[in-house]
């Protein structure tokens, strides 16, 4: 029995260990995959009963690290669309006061290769994290 439980909890190490790594790298179409990964170590992990709590601490650890890394791609992605919309608004035009107070719209140039760009960036983060 313990030698299933070492080799458990090295593979629960690992994956952790592995999803960071596709996190700093920015890998974020592994996320998925892990996920389901991770899920099934989970079952495993509640067969094997009593753990050990220096383990338990350990994994706890690196899942809390995980996590707050999500989070930050998270924030990175929001941060992305909200920049595309703006870039969208200001392509459609600026909608100003003069100083009577009257509206005056002022239209802007569009900078097709940017927005092209960082449109496919977005959609290629959303299709490959399944996030949002």
């Amino acid at each position: 029995m313990a030698n299933k439980t070492e080799a458990t909890l090295e593979r629960v190490n690992r994956l952790l260990d592995a999803e960071r790594k596709a996190l700093i790298e920015g890998r974020l179409d592994q996320l998925a995959e892990l996920a389901e990964r991770k899920s099934e170590l989970v079952l495993d992990l509640e067969q094997l009963g009593d753990l050990n709590q220096q383990d338990l601490q350990e994994m706890r650890r690196k899942a809390h690290r995980n996590e707050r890394l999500i989070q930050s791609a998270l924030e990175g992605i929001r941060s992305v669309t909200a920049r595309l919309e703006t870039l969208r608004r200001v392509r459609e035009g600026l909608e100003t006061y003069d100083r009577s107070g009257n509206k005056t719209r002022i239209t802007s140039f569009r900078d097709a290769r940017m927005e092209t760009r960082l449109s496919g960036f977005l959609e290629n983060a959303r299709y490959r994290t399944g996030i949002l």
